[in-house]
């Protein structure tokens, strides 16, 4: 089967290629410059500062009793009917809606986390509502790659739930939050709150909105090439407790794939819907790790879920690109995207209003030929 050189989406119908493909980087002008700046009262300066300050990005929750370790934030979970490729009949399966994912899982073999039986990138695609056979209640989503997938929820209210949420997840890429981000900036710039946007929000404004991210960044974000590995969630007992203890012959090389805010893991001719791994990085912390025998490793772990890989590269360029792709991946993500939404709209909230003129002597006309005042943010 041809292998898909560049593989900006998953598709099943491709398969993970047998050697490294690295798209070259395109460069992108900034779209930020020759904003006027404004003057703006300390007041609203400091209100503004607070409500930023109270956006806050949850990265994992308890599900069941709270007794098991919490699992990474979602929109949606529950159970939905999907019907076979090869096997034209409807299977039963337990879904898991993250960010811009629809991932399928065996509750009977793993939590939800790090082990996805199917997975289905839904950035950009497109839903349908339709009813098929007996099943009056299913909805049909086309990827970008022209895979079709069909499911069936039991009722039209648990149908409109499924297709309000996936709405909104076809929408969060990377593309869509570099461009609300330069939005977002620029509105802020216009309004003279630039600063406060940069040094007080707490979402990824700064991060997407910098002209030299933007600049030497692809629109659509991510990589993928491959990497050494023990898996997700390694057994240290194998390698003395230490992952650094493990040597070249022990490390597994697996193909990777960085798509918005999800991992893959894939062995060599993987269908690229059955990833062997996924890891969510949301709230993920990403550190490079003590170098040797010539071996470049890099670790990306969840504080708050425990879930952890570790990954060796081949050469000091490949893993400083994979840790900044890594580290900007785990802001792409639905509470992120909630985050530029809502600093949108309260920049929106600083409307502008011109300063009134100074009232005129008695019996003389107001000088026509003044210069307009300056405006100032509306109370």
């Amino acid at each position: 089967t041809p292998h898909n050189k560049h593989s900006t989406f998953l598709s099943s119908k491709s398969t993970c290629p047998t050697h490294p493909q690295y798209p070259q980087q395109q460069k992108k002008e900034s779209i930020m410059s020759g904003v006027p700046k404004l003057n703006v009262s300390q007041t609203k300066l400091d209100k503004l500062a607070a409500d930023l300050e109270k956006l806050q990005i949850p990265a994992a929750v308890k599900v069941g009793d709270g007794s098991a370790p919490p699992v990474p934030v979602f929109q949606r979970q529950g159970y939905l009917e999907k019907l076979g490729h090869t096997r034209r009949k409807w299977f039963k399966r337990f879904f898991v809606l993250r960010d811009s994912f629809l991932l399928s899982y065996n509750l009977q073999k793993s939590d939800y986390t790090v082990e996805p039986r199917a997975c289905v990138h839904l950035g950009n695609s497109k839903i349908q509502l339709m009813a098929h056979g007996e099943k009056p209640f299913c909805f049909f989503v086309t990827t970008m790659e022209k895979d079709q997938f069909m499911f069936a929820a039991e009722t039209e209210e648990e149908r409109q739930a499924w297709i309000k949420d996936i709405e909104i997840a076809r929408t969060i890429t990377h593309a869509n939050m570099v461009k609300l981000a330069v939005e977002n900036q620029c509105l802020a710039e216009e309004k003279g709150v630039a600063d406060v946007t940069m040094e007080v929000s707490t979402s990824a404004l700064s991060l997407f909105s910098n002209s030299e991210y933007i600049k030497n960044t692809p629109l659509t974000g991510g990589a993928e090439g491959w990497l050494r590995t023990l898996g997700f969630n390694p057994d240290f007992s194998k390698t003395d407790g230490k992952f650094k203890a493990a040597k070249k012959s022990q490390l597994k090389k697996c193909y990777f794939m960085l798509r918005d805010s999800q991992l893959l893991m894939f062995n060599g001719g993987d269908i690229l819907t059955k990833p062997r791994g996924v890891m969510y990085l949301v709230g993920t912390i990403t550190e490079v790790t003590e170098e040797d025998e010539g071996l470049f490793r890099f670790v990306c772990r969840s504080p708050q879920c425990g879930d952890l890989i570790e990954l060796v590269a081949t050469s000091e360029k490949q893993r400083a690109r994979w840790v900044q792709a890594l580290k900007i991946g785990s802001r792409v993500t639905y509470p992120d995207f909630k985050l530029l939404l809502k600093e949108h709209e309260l920049l929106a909230t600083l409307t502008m209003t011109p300063r009134a003129s100074a009232p005129s002597a008695p019996n003389k006309p107001a000088d026509k030929t003044d210069a307009p005042p300056a405006p100032l943010l509306a109370e």
